[in-house]
């Protein structure tokens, strides 16, 4: 909240306990500060010595915030309502203001006939050299304060509005404005704009310039709400004041959405008073055209002070005194020959024809003025009407022009239907359906469609859909001129036409897209008989994100969980290998050739199982899936292992055999054997250490018949 002087438009600044401050039982201080340099002070009651005291103490702390608290002032002293003052009380104001450096003076005013005697007294007893001023009233006095203070020619803050004729003429002291502004309230666009104040917690006056659209209404509405949230909802605003000196004009459908915005507001918060001032002949008409219809009053006047003053009149009402008001010259007395005049201008106006051809030269003062003008608006807006309604016709016939030139060279069907009746078809639904235009408009929508699509969708023109804005897609079979079944996909939507509903179909021959939908289906089913039937390990698996998407009865059984768990489950849940370990196998299938991977596969029992992995790509539902068959190959592999084994103990004993097959060195007397190492060891011992065979002594027959004849030995 602000303040303002209404002489100066200077703000007024004060703190709770420099007014109404009871300094003794019979005065009362009020001290304000005036924009920069100006002390204004108003004191009530009777002044003795102790409430001066007192007062003036106050009067320091106050001066101690003006101008820095070091620059001069002046102080203006209203008198209004000061009954008196004791001479202690006199004389110690008149030696406190002697002493004082920065006060430049003293402007008295509104003084009784004994006050002012004790001033001129006073000025005999001046001794600070320092002239004292008498003005008559607070209008004088702050107007002579800003010329000796200077304050004039500072670039001070002043209030957003002129109002020097906001308070009345009988207003002799200072009564401060309540003057709020922001700059959210501000409305600026390229044909219009609107800059607000609020006055008094109760007046919203506008400024307004250019020419009103329906698309500012919007904008005016926030503006007003704003403008009331910032005041409290008990002193709801009630009066409005335009000033449309520059407003140029109004639109016709601008006008009706602002007279509905203000009937709405009203139900609101009452309006008391709509005022208008500065409008031109056409926006005064269009305002005297209005008050009969709105529901409160609406006044037209020519300035601001005139319209404040309707304002003071009308908030006063309940007051002892009431404000007089400005009397209104009497109606002027309407003579016959105007009636016959304006009658016959009348009857020459042309109602086909824009504008009006002969005018009637009378001034504003002239009692059937705002009549002839009233009538002159309406043919101005019933020519705008039919304007518009001629410009609507030729955009409506243009529109269906190219509509129809769209429709005809569209590959897409286009027909309008409306109460079970084609009322339009183009020439590609002709091609779809077999039948020539006359055909196609002939035939019953109900009787081509149902009962493929219920027979609620053409009954009342209506389109059931989930939303009026969206369109229904549907899709039905149809049976041609050549007793061919066809499917037509199409697209709903109710549209206006010739000045009713219809419904608009967008339609197009989709039998090879159904016919490759069921050759995939059908496709699908036999992949998922193969897949499902299949005695072998089958999972589907989603190669960007590892989920197993499927899994076979026989998966399902090897790996032991349920098909909820598994395809819940990561194929990195089950393959124990990591990502370098998978990398690295598929590098070597690569290498090697080959199709299958080699992996190890958790069961749900913790046991590992060695695995052999068919996978290759797979389109299922318009998504890129891996396609894996499992082989268990673990006791392969042990086999594997244990022949493996086998091969390199063999290919060791052969080894070794070997070595004793080469050429030995053998003494023919001592019959040793010379080692890799040239040791010379026996046959028995070199043989049993290159060959792991054990050596046993016996003798052969021969030898036993030489040697031991005496014995006799078996030959076995």
């Amino acid at each position: 909240m602000a303040l303002y002087c209404p002489i100066t438009g200077y703000e007024v600044f004060s703190h709770p306990e420099w007014l109404n401050h009871k300094v003794s039982d019979t005065f009362t201080s009020n001290f304000r500060i005036i924009g920069h340099s100006i002390i204004y002070s108003s004191p009530k009651g009777h002044a003795d010595l102790i409430g001066t005291k007192k007062s003036l103490a106050l009067n320091a702390q106050v001066a101690s915030v003006v101008t820095g608290g070091i620059g001069p002032y002046v102080q203006i002293e209203d008198y209004a309502h000061l009954h008196g003052s004791s001479l202690s009380a006199r004389r110690f104001i008149t030696n406190t203001f002697n002493n004082s450096k920065r006060r430049l003076t003293i402007i008295f005013c509104n003084l009784s006939p004994p006050l002012s005697i004790a001033i001129k007294i006073g000025r005999r007893f001046n001794t600070s050299g320092k002239y004292l001023h008498v003005a008559k009233h607070y209008k004088d006095a702050i107007q002579q304060a800003v010329e000796l203070s200077g304050q004039g020619n500072l670039p001070l803050d002043t209030a957003p509005i002129d109002l020097s004729k906001y308070i009345a003429d009988h207003y002799h002291s200072l009564v401060p404005v309540d003057v709020r502004s922001d700059d959210a309230w501000e409305i600026q666009t390229p044909q219009f704009s609107n800059n607000s104040v609020v006055i008094d917690q109760c007046i919203l006056h506008s400024a307004t310039k250019g020419f009103l659209e329906p698309e500012h209404i919007p904008h005016i509405e926030r503006m007003r709400d704003s403008c009331q949230s910032d005041i409290a909802d008990t002193s709801p605003i009630k009066y409005f004041v335009i000033d449309a000196r520059k407003m140029k004009g109004v639109n016709r459908l601008a006008r009706a959405k602002y007279m509905q915005s203000l009937k709405n507001w009203h139900q609101r918060f009452p309006i008391r008073m709509f005022i208008l001032y500065g409008a031109n002949t056409f926006i005064k008409t269009a305002a005297h055209l209005a008050k009969p219809l709105m529901p409160f009053k609406i006044r037209i006047v020519n300035d601001m002070a005139h319209a404040f003053q309707l304002i003071r009149k009308d908030r006063s009402k309940n007051l002892s005194k009431p404000y007089r008001m400005r009397l209104q010259p009497k109606s002027a007395v309407i003579a016959h020959d105007d009636i016959e005049k304006f009658i016959a201008l009348f009857s020459r106006i042309n109602w086909e024809q824009e504008g009006i051809q002969h005018s009637l030269n009378i001034g504003e003062d002239h009692p059937l003025y705002f009549l002839y003008q009233s009538i002159k608006l309406v043919k101005e807006e019933l020519d705008d009407l039919f304007k518009e309604r001629r410009i609507f016709e030729n955009a409506l016939q243009q529109s269906e022009d190219r509509f129809r030139t769209l429709a005809e060279s569209s590959p897409s069907a286009f027909l309008i239907i409306r109460d079970d009746q084609f009322l339009y078809v183009n020439s590609t639904w002709e091609k779809i359906i077999g039948y020539n235009k006359k055909e196609a408009l002939a035939m019953s929508p109900r009787k081509l469609f149902y009962p493929f699509v219920e027979e609620a969708f053409l009954k009342n023109n209506t389109a059931p859909a989930t939303s009026p804005d969206l369109p229904l897609r549907h899709e039905v079979k149809i049976i041609t001129k050549d007793a061919q079944a066809k499917w037509i996909g199409f697209i709903a939507k109710e549209i206006p036409y010739e000045e009713a509903t219809a419904i608009l179909l967008i339609a197009a021959d989709i039998t090879e897209r159904k016919r490759e939908e069921e050759a995939r289906r059908e496709s699908e089913e036999r992949y998922r008989s193969l897949f499902e039937n299949n005695h072998s390990v089958m999972l589907l698996i989603d190669p960007e994100t590892g989920n197993i998407v499927d899994a076979n009865s026989a998966a399902i059984a090897y790996y032991g969980w349920s098909h909820k768990q598994i395809t819940h489950m990561q194929i990195a849940d089950i393959n124990t290998f990591t990502i370098a370990q998978v990398n690295r196998e598929m590098e070597i299938a690569k290498q090697e050739n080959r199709k299958n991977l080699y992996f190890k596969h958790r069961l749900a029992n913790a046991d590992i199982r060695d695995v052999e992995v068919y996978s290759g790509p797979i389109k299922m539902h318009g998504k890129q899936l891996l396609y894996s068959i499992i082989h268990d190959i673990t006791e392969r592999k042990i086999v594997e292992t244990e022949r493996n084994q086998l091969i390199r103990d063999l290919q060791v004993a052969l080894k070794e055999i070997k070595t004793l097959r080469g050429i030995l060195p053998f003494c023919s007397i001592c019959k040793k054997i010379r080692d890799d190492k040239g040791y010379w060891e026996k046959v028995d011992v070199y043989i049993h250490k290159y060959s792991q065979a054990d050596i046993s002594h016996s003798l052969c027959p021969d030898c036993a018949q030489k040697h031991y004849p005496d014995l006799h030995f078996d030959e076995e």
